[in-house]
């Protein structure tokens, strides 16, 4: 028997390094991202996300952590950019909506935005409008979509696998 928990990811990471048998999604095994210890395993991803820099209606393209420097940088509160992300040493600022930070971006309160897709894409249609300037081929990092286990069968993972692949 199985349940299914939907929570803010701070509270899901919580609640999956305290369990002994479940999952938690999306997640991966990048070091980038995590580091859950040898005691899981990861399924197939079920889709990939991929990180991106949105700047203002007008403004330059920007492709890299460190053309971020010096820049008020709209993040969502929460999401995990990747340790490369965490350690540059940016001025960031969170919300909990990505359409907050597109108000932001077109009233010039933050320089840029770092926020997923296909996330971002679904909030700028949202919002009636065409996405920002940003590296559509050139995202800053690559975040497989899978789920993370532990403590689950490895005929739960291989059915979850046939599955995905379906």
């Amino acid at each position: 028997m199985a349940s299914l928990s939907v929570l803010p990811p701070a509270r899901a990471e919580h609640s999956f390094d305290n369990c002994t048998n479940c999952c938690i999604s999306p997640a991966n095994l990048n070091p980038e991202f995590n580091d859950y210890g040898s005691d899981v395993v990861q399924t197939e991803p079920m889709g990939i996300a991929k990180i991106h820099i949105f700047s203002q209606p007008g403004a330059p393209v920007l492709t890299s952590l460190a053309e971020l420097k010096d820049k008020k940088v709209g993040i969502r509160h929460g999401m995990p950019y990747g340790k490369s992300f965490d350690n540059a040493g940016l001025k960031t600022v969170a919300i909990t909506q990505i359409a907050n930070n597109i108000a932001k971006l077109e009233a010039k309160r933050i320089d840029v935005m770092v926020a997923y897709v296909p996330d971002a894409y679904d909030a700028f249609s949202a919002e009636g409008k065409e996405p920002f300037p940003h590296a559509k081929d050139a995202p800053i990092a690559v975040h497989p979509d899978a789920l993370v286990c532990k403590g689950v069968s490895q005929n739960f993972i291989d059915s979850f696998n046939v599955h995905v692949k379906k």
